[in-house]
């Protein structure tokens, strides 16, 4: 079985006033995988990646705040997450709901 696709990200919670969440989200590594969105990314083919956060800041991050993180592919090898290179840009989804963006920074090794 193939390892799942691991990357840094940096990201940027969307305000409640722009449409994004209204509470802090905490992706601390004290409960790594708990927070589990659906990236989609831009310019890209439109499909739905969920990923789970795996390691952030101890602090939450309060909407307009960036911060960076660790991010964990779920479905691979059944999804492909192609899309999610170096450099792609993406907007993070709770459901049908935008509540940030983000850019890879680098897949881990």
């Amino acid at each position: 079985m193939a390892t799942p696709l691991w990357a840094e990200v940096e990201i940027e919670l969307l305000t409640a006033e722009a449409g994004g969440r209204h509470t802090p989200l905490s992706i601390s590594n004290d409960i790594p995988g708990l927070y589990r969105p659906h990236l989609k990314v831009v310019g890209g083919t439109g499909a739905l990646l969920g990923v789970a956060f795996m390691d952030g800041p101890d602090d939450a991050i309060s909407p307009g705040e960036r911060t960076h993180a660790t991010i964990k592919a779920l479905y691979e090898p059944a999804v492909s997450y192609a899309e999610l290179i170096s450099g792609a840009h993406f907007e993070i989804l709770e459901g049908p709901q935008v509540v940030g963006r983000g850019k890879v920074i680098r897949l881990a090794d």
